[in-house]
């Protein structure tokens, strides 16, 4: 006869082991590139955030709650859309954008979805970030986005990556007066890290 507390801690252990796989440490790195001569400050700026394949759709709406709180009290205005790597018609969008009248548009895409055998298999998303002009026709500023950590944090991931996104167009002469939280509070009141 089997000890039912030896089934019990063995259970346990291997919830462990998976929560422990879903909850873990955030990592979003940034590398980006400018067009010198095109670097000026933005007033109007419409992003534009394509999840591609990726079926969860509440990335999107964490992305762009995390650009809001970034450039809330900056000067830039802004709007925000989303579309899907599925949408067969992208006037709609195409609309958004024009009636706004913007001085840039930025295309945050997902260009890679990986679950990595490092960290326990945490997933690993690489998003192209590319800031255009008014009119779409000239690249000036893109990066890669490195975005992994437990699933259980996408919501703070993409918080965070929105703010290194801000960030990073700041310190290349895009915007200014952006203003980054330090990171989203946990419900005990503590911060993750």
């Amino acid at each position: 006869m089997k000890d039912s507390r030896t089934i019990g801690f063995g259970q346990a252990m291997i919830l462990a082991a998976v929560l422990s796989l879903f909850a873990g440490c955030t990592a979003v790195t940034i590398k980006s590139n400018k067009d010198a001569v095109s670097v000026r400050q933005l007033s109007r700026l419409y992003i534009v955030v394509n999840n591609g394949d990726v079926t969860d759709k509440s990335l999107s709406s964490y992305l762009i709650e995390g650009f809001k709180g970034c450039l809330t009290n900056s000067p830039v205005q802004a709007d925000y859309g989303t579309v899907s790597a599925l949408d067969l018609d992208s006037t709609s969008i195409t609309e958004q954008i024009k009636a706004f009248h913007p001085d840039g548009v930025l295309v945050v895409s997902v260009s890679t979805f990986v679950v990595s055998a490092d960290y326990g298999g945490y997933p690993t998303i690489i998003y192209d970030a590319s800031l255009y002009d008014s009119d779409r026709t000239k690249r000036i500023w893109r990066a890669s986005i490195n975005n992994s950590g437990g699933t259980a944090l996408m919501k703070l991931r993409m918080h965070q990556m929105a703010g290194k996104i801000a960030t990073q167009l700041q310190t290349d002469g895009f915007l200014s007066g952006i203003s980054v939280p330090d990171s989203e509070p946990k419900p005990n009141g503590t911060t993750h890290h």
